[in-house]
């Protein structure tokens, strides 16, 4: 799940660098606090603090990994389709 949280994230980062913020992180560990650490963070408060886990696993039904298949693969296809429409319909 951290890796597509990173990925949008990355999606939402790279739309206001380009829009708003007037510089880009170019170095890995920029990368790392601005993208990866906030995920896991945010993983981290919201999943296994205080053990809410066993909380939500009591409320929410179990799908055999569907849901989260599927999040990751939009995760993870999104970007590039909208990097492939960006270029095609906005040069």
């Amino acid at each position: 799940m951290t890796l597509a949280m990173s990925s949008n994230l990355i999606l939402i980062m790279t739309i206001l660098e380009r829009h708003v913020l007037p510089e880009r992180a170019n170095s890995v560990l920029s990368y790392i606090f601005l993208f990866i650490l906030p995920c896991l963070v945010i993983n981290y408060q919201l999943t296994f603090r205080n053990k809410r886990y066993l909380k939500l696993l009591e409320r929410y039904p179990y799908y055999n990994g569907k849901l989260a298949i599927s999040y990751f693969v939009i995760s993870m296809v999104l970007p590039i389709a909208l990097l492939l429409f960006g270029s095609i319909f906005f040069r």
